[in-house]
């Protein structure tokens, strides 16, 4: 399975759609509008716990590197989600899961659960961005940095476990479609939640 060849098809044919949903309205989406600092933490927090309980439930029906590496990633977001909590003066995460993580949740084959992860750390990727840029807009040094150091070690943790992960005989077309579906439904939340804030979306073309 060539991770880098989904990749490279998700950054082309997606292209715009992954630029939407690294741009400045991407947090004002999925807080529903609420850009306050405790609404984005929440937010990321629960979208970190909602990933977490995904990854563990693949670990619990599959087994060898690709168990351990789901694993790792779920310890990595639960960690990540405890360390948002701790800066608000702590909160209970939920773990309801997005658009996404319900689109994920719906793979069964190995290889189709790989390539939702990849969507999915693509996904996730620039929504920690976005997060680091609220925080620097709102003169926040601190919450600023824990973004930015769980955008980067969350980074290191899934390019490992891509690294280990070779599935041999996969029809790179399906695994492609699978991908993209995961962003579709991360790109249909986005747009639905401007839509109902009134903020109009273009056509992707």
């Amino acid at each position: 399975m060539n991770i880098e060849a989904i990749i490279d098809h998700l950054e082309t044919v997606y292209e715009t759609e992954l630029a939407r949903l690294g741009s400045s309205k991407a947090m004002y989406a999925v807080t529903d509008g609420a850009m306050e600092t405790e609404a984005v933490l929440r937010t990321m927090a629960d979208r970190a716990v909602a990933g977490a309980v995904t990854f563990e439930g693949w670990t619990a029906d599959m087994d060898g590197s690709l168990a351990d590496g789901f694993e790792r990633v779920a310890d990595a977001l639960r960690e990540h989600a405890d360390s948002m909590a701790a800066h608000a003066g702590a909160f209970e995460p939920s773990d309801t899961p997005t658009a996404l993580e319900e689109q994920l949740r719906s793979l069964e084959d190995a290889a189709d659960r790989l390539a939702g992860f990849v969507a999915w750390a693509e996904v996730t990727d620039r929504t920690l961005s976005q997060a680091v840029g609220f925080f620097v807009g709102n003169a926040d040094t601190q919450a600023a940095n824990l973004f930015r150091e769980i955008r980067s070690t969350l980074a290191d943790e899934v390019d490992t476990f891509l690294d280990e992960i070779d599935l041999p005989d996969v029809d790179t077309e399906s695994v492609e479609t699978v991908a993209g579906e995961a962003v579709e439904a991360a790109y249909g939340h986005y747009a639905d939640a401007l839509e109902s804030l009134g903020i109009k979306v273009k056509p992707v073309c």
